[in-house]
């Protein structure tokens, strides 16, 4: 299974073990030392699919996806 899959299992898992509640928070993961995937902006995690999780690099610039990465991107730059 991808990152990418797993990302979306684990998006899925946190609404259904409420551990977030609607279109709070998000879940991230660092693909390389220069790729983070994170969830798009203002989607329910029950309804998160491969498609709505954004690549941004380092510096916060898109790389791939649709729609606008979740604005909490910006900590996991860090």
């Amino acid at each position: 299974m991808s990152l990418i899959n797993e990302l979306v299992k684990y998006s899925n898992k946190s609404y259904q073990k409420e551990f977030v509640s609607a279109t709070d928070g998000n879940l991230s993961l660092r693909l390389d030392n220069n790729r983070i995937a994170i969830s798009k902006s203002g989607i329910g995690k029950w309804d998160v699919t491969v498609n709505d999780i954004i690549i941004v690099d380092n510096s916060g610039n898109k790389i791939d996806g649709n729609g606008k990465a979740s604005s909490e991107f910006k900590i996991r730059l860090i």
